[in-house]
């Protein structure tokens, strides 16, 4: 039995199947430490977000690259991105959540490389 059907079942035996789920409002917000660091230092970037089917939160870092993960329907999630910059400047990285019903929200964080 794969997990959707075991997790289902639970979920009759129960009684919860019925049971209403509060809407959660697509959120997102984004934090970087640290926020001023050396070319080849690591960036860490923390995405966390809320919404009723969260499927996936993708980070563009303002320097041509990009990464993301996958969030199975999830209500919550919270990610950690790690980024090393290769030239110095001022970037703003931008953290986008979508959700299966296509919405999406996106929060910055700056960063300055020296």
């Amino acid at each position: 039995m794969n997990r959707f059907r075991a997790a289902m079942a639970a979920a009759l035996l129960c009684g919860c199947a019925n049971s209403t789920v509060e809407p959660l409002a697509l959120s997102i917000s984004v934090t970087a430490t640290p926020t001023s660091a050396a070319i080849g230092d690591t960036v860490t970037f923390i995405a966390s977000m809320q919404g009723n089917n969260l499927i996936a939160v993708v980070g563009d870092y303002g320097d041509g690259t990009t990464d993301g993960f996958d969030i199975p329907f999830g209500r919550t999630a919270r990610n950690t991105f790690k980024h090393v910059y290769h030239t110095a400047g001022t970037f703003t990285a931008t953290f986008t959540a979508a959700q299966a019903d296509s919405s999406a929200r996106s929060a910055t964080a700056a960063v300055q490389i020296h």
